[in-house]
């Protein structure tokens, strides 16, 4: 189960202080917020997603301008800010350095907006300047080009071109295959790739666009590419609030400021020809639009609803929520889509966070079905929602309320379990422990991402503190034993020492944190990226696949065993999702994912013994060698080949998301295995074995 966890920024809600703007860097955990005070003027702060100020990264305050736009290179810790008397400030981890770019804008920097590889850069101002820039490898802005159109801009938008492979297209399976990995991902709360992001099925993009349409006050829409050339291709019926670039198609859309919506063709030459053209209806003009899926609008209604509005079809259906606050005077100021949980967030105005999954159980339905949409947990944050916007990592939610800045984090809920003592978290900081039959509570002065513990010891951690505690069971107490800043995202705990996983090495540290032996990784083996323990041995993989393992009995740990580079032995090898091993070392179990990074199905055993490793697919319910040639168990074909097997029908359809190996019986292994909701058995089996 995983909920949100909200905390404030540090130092984001002074006396004074107003946060014009806040923006995620696409790929690293960084939120960027603009603000202004009359003590500071314009300034801008990077904040960690735990909240903290990010060290490294420092602007420089501007006394007498407002900050007005900012945006972050789609790939590099490069910042760029806007200020409302024209000049642009460019911040780069080249140097560590935020310099004045010189500007030819005259008025406000209103739009920043980079291209989706980051190799241009385009800035307008609300006097109709528009400039482009090319972005160097030294970390430098460069003029490629300035043009006066004399008209305020509202909008930029770069041009999207994709080209189709010849691996598979987005019809029929592959259409269901796609929703597949999702709903496997799903499973996996806890877990997403580190190795790089999945790929697109049956697109691929091709080199850079550079082209891009501009949107202006007088609702004029121009077609700029990348050397400059400019030309007028449209003009609307009033001011453009909206543009919009379909995610799979050569179309355009407009929305203008009295809500008329036109989607338009968009031509080689960048003109632009018109589809369709329809009026939106809503208590309001100051409303929320974004995509909430391909093809499908979302409109704030004025009230507590969401309009979805599927533009290829025409049908349109509303979300409601409900928050108890302000019956019909609150109503929902801003949203914030993420694609890759198909999840819609909307902020409303009296502090409350309303969210909607798309959780479709049947693959030829689009996110256009109203019943394919449930209503996630609600949060609050207490203040005027102005603005959402989704982190790197899609579990983190930055929320703007003007005078606080809030980050939302889905957190799946920590739980160990280990020699009769449990312990799970019940809210960011605070942890119910059962002491065998008696039941104690641990506040931690940190936000608990992860916790172990021992019939002795209970330690927590948030990736960059680790808090460690004797448990008196007499007392049902907790008694602080040390703290020490590791910048882990894993540890175990074996007797006195605590083992972190930091990257390169593993370090062995007392329970203050110094460290008593660091065991290293060649780069061949890459860093590691799992660690678990079991009896007096300690396993780890790594981010290339190679499994590691060293007996910590004795003063100083040993290899147990030689590396295991699992890409040697397992077909479609993509990365590590966990690692166990049994109490005596003679064997690990393993869960991977496969060269997609869509997690396989199968669980994988290595015998260290016999150095060999055998598996079993919970997809077709069957062993490595019967599962040759396998077909569903309940097809035709398997009735002729004798598959009428109980427990495999009972098995079958399944993907493998945890396994443990008992403390004291070196055979005995359990294994939590799900069905992925929604997915057609033929289909999922189809896709999860690449027939």
């Amino acid at each position: 189960m995983s909920l949100y966890f909200d905390c404030a920024v540090s130092g984001g809600g002074g006396a004074g202080n107003i946060h014009v703007s806040s923006t995620w860097h696409p790929n690293l955990p960084y939120l960027a917020v603009g603000s202004y005070s009359e003590e500071k003027g314009g300034y801008v702060t990077v904040y960690t997603d735990t909240g903290e100020k990010a060290d490294g990264i420092n602007l420089p305050a501007h006394p007498t301008a407002q900050v007005t736009a900012v945006a972050w290179h789609p790939t590099k810790k490069v910042l760029v800010v806007g200020w409302e008397n024209g000049e642009l400030f460019l911040f780069s981890d080249h140097n560590n350095l935020c310099i004045e770019v010189p500007t030819i804008h005259n008025a406000a920097v209103s739009l920043l907006v980079w291209s989706k590889g980051g190799a241009r850069l385009i800035t307008g101002d609300s006097a109709g300047s528009v400039v482009g820039w090319a972005f160097d490898r030294s970390g430098q802005l460069n003029t490629v080009f300035h043009h006066e159109l004399k008209d305020p801009i509202s909008q930029i938008i770069f041009r999207n071109t994709y080209e189709r492979t010849g691996e598979l297209d987005m019809s029929g399976l592959a259409r269901a295959a796609v929703e597949g990995d999702e709903r496997a991902l799903d499973l996996f709360s806890s877990w997403r790739p580190k190795t790089g992001r999945r790929g697109g099925y049956g697109l691929e993009e091709k080199k850079e666009n550079l082209n891009f349409y501009v949107g202006s006050m007088t609702g004029v829409i121009y077609y700029l590419n990348e050397n400059g050339s400019c030309m007028e291709v449209l003009q609307a019926d009033g001011a453009i609030r909206t543009l919009l670039y379909h995610e799979y198609g050569e179309v355009l859309v407009a929305v203008t400021e009295s809500l008329v919506v036109g989607q338009f063709r968009v031509e080689l030459d960048g003109t632009l020809t018109e589809i369709s053209k329809a009026k939106m209806s809503t208590r309001s003009t100051d409303c929320a639009i974004t995509w909430a899926g391909r093809g499908l609008l979302g409109i704030t209604t004025g009230e507590l609803g969401v309009r979805l509005w599927n533009l290829d079809s025409g049908d349109n259906f509303v979300l409601t929520g409900a928050t108890g606050a302000g019956g019909k005077s609150e109503f929902i100021t801003s949203l914030g889509y993420c694609s890759a949980k198909s999840t819609l967030a909307a902020g409303t105005s009296l502090g409350n966070i309303l969210m909607w999954k798309c959780n479709n159980s049947n693959t030829s339905l689009s996110t256009s079905q109203e019943s394919s949409w449930i209503a996630e947990p609600m949060a609050r944050v207490g203040f005027a929602v102005k603005h959402l916007s989704w982190g790197s990592n899609y579990n983190l939610l930055g929320v703007n309320c003007v005078r606080e800045v809030f980050i939302l984090r889905e957190h799946e809920v920590s739980v160990h379990y280990n020699q009769d003592v449990c312990a799970v978290q019940v809210s960011p900081t605070n942890l119910t422990v059962m002491l065998g039959e008696k039941k104690a509570s641990l506040v931690s002065d940190i936000q608990i991402r992860g916790v172990f513990v021992t019939d002795e010891t209970l330690a927590v951690w948030n990736g960059h503190r680790v808090l460690v505690y004797d448990i008196n069971h007499e007392n049902s107490r907790f008694i602080s034993q040390g703290a020490f800043n590791a910048e882990c995202e894993s540890l175990v705990v074996f007797e006195k020492s605590i083992i972190t996983l930091e990257g390169m090495k593993i370090h062995i540290r007392n329970f203050q944190g110094t460290i008593k032996q660091t065991l290293g990784f060649s780069e061949n083996e890459g860093m590691g990226i799992y660690v678990d323990v079991n009896s007096s041995f300690v396993v780890c993989a790594t981010i290339t696949g190679c499994i590691r393992m060293w007996d910590i009995s004795r003063r100083e740990a040993k290899s147990h065993s030689y590396p295991k580079f699992l890409a040697e032995f397992i077909s479609d090898f993509g990365e590590v999702i966990s690692v166990k091993i049994n109490h005596n070392a003679t064997k690990a179990s393993i869960l991977i994912a496969q060269g997609s990074l869509v997690p396989d199905p199968k669980l994988y055993v290595w015998d260290i013994e016999n150095d060999n490793i055998i598996y079993f697919n919970f997809a077709s319910g069957k062993n490595d060698q019967d599962d040759n040639n396998s077909v569903p168990p309940n097809s035709a074909r398997s009735d002729r080949e004798g598959g009428n097997n109980p427990l495999q029908t009972e098995i079958y359809g399944r993907v493998a998301v945890n396994h443990s190996w008992d403390p004291e019986e070196a055979k005995l292994l359990i294994v939590e295995a799900r069905i992925i909701p929604g997915i057609e058995v033929f289909k999922f089996f189809l896709l999860i074995t690449h027939v």
